[in-house]
């Protein structure tokens, strides 16, 4: 469960709950549970911000540099690690609605990337013939496979020919 519904004293460890906007501004959010819809008014909203951000515009991201260079630099014909991370799981951190990359590769190269959960050996998102060779904000594409409580999850990539560069990520939900 986020934390802050937490804070607002929920505590249903089997009910799921997504936060929505609300226009009327004398509701914050409104938490959708499976066997309904319960407001949430200000007054429960005690010690959070004024507004819970919405979905879309909660995001985790890393950024990557190598020496004194702010990327990473690879050359590999199959899916090597740049890096490890753990992720909370869908039932801390809600389902991402994207998960983008900067990234590029040299001319005449095509390059892959995806993220990948190590704890269950899943593809959780790819993508596959990456020809730009500046650095662009590259999206992955579908999102599957996400772990509902804690993983290992892993950035890697590949090229086909030298070389693929990467100097962050960005997870949004």
């Amino acid at each position: 469960m986020p934390d802050y519904l937490k804070k607002l004293g929920f505590h249903y460890p089997n009910k799921k709950a997504k936060i929505l906007n609300d226009a009327d501004p004398s509701v914050y959010a409104n938490i959708i549970w499976e066997d309904g819809e319960v407001p949430v008014s200000s007054a429960t909203l005690d010690g959070l911000p004024d507004k819970i951000p919405p979905l879309g515009e909660i995001s985790s991201s890393l950024v990557f540099c190598d020496g004194s260079v702010n990327y990473i630099k690879k050359s590999s014909a199959s899916y090597i690690t740049i890096c490890q991370f753990i992720f909370r799981g869908s039932f801390y951190n809600g389902i991402p609605t994207n998960i983008k990359i900067i990234g590029y590769v040299t001319a005449t190269a095509s390059g892959s990337v995806r993220l990948y959960d190590v704890t269950s050996s899943l593809v959780i998102a790819e993508k596959t013939g990456i020809i730009n060779t500046t650095a662009s904000i590259i999206n992955l594409g579908t999102i599957s496979n996400i772990p509902e409580e804690e993983s290992i999850v892993e950035l890697q990539i590949k090229t086909t020919k030298p070389f693929i560069y990467v100097s962050g990520l960005n997870i949004n939900y």
